[in-house]
């Protein structure tokens, strides 16, 4: 049973700058290159979300717009940490 009072009908792309969503450091090159997901970002938010926050038809609907994600990370002698910004927009259906 999910925690949440809610369920996510839809996700959507507003960010400015779409090609990536930040730097990693590159496993046994240790320099940075672009991150980006697997899927596009709104299927991979929209599938993550669907887990978390299954529908349910007693649920409030709302709608996700992500306008800004970028994640980072730092590496340290034997640590690596990461980053991440999310501004999102929320709307009740």
């Amino acid at each position: 049973m999910s925690g949440f009072n809610f369920y996510v009908e839809n996700v959507y792309d507003g960010r400015q700058f779409k090609e990536n969503i930040g730097t990693v450091q590159k496993s046994g090159f240790n320099r940075k290159v672009l991150a980006n997901f697997e899927k596009p970002l709104v299927e991979e938010f929209f599938d993550y979300l669907s887990v978390i926050c299954p529908k349910q038809e007693n649920k409030p609907i709302i709608s996700i717009r992500i306008n800004d994600l970028y994640v980072s990370e730092l590496t340290r002698a034997m640590s690596e940490t990461a980053y991440a910004t999310l501004v999102i927009d929320i709307n009740r259906i």
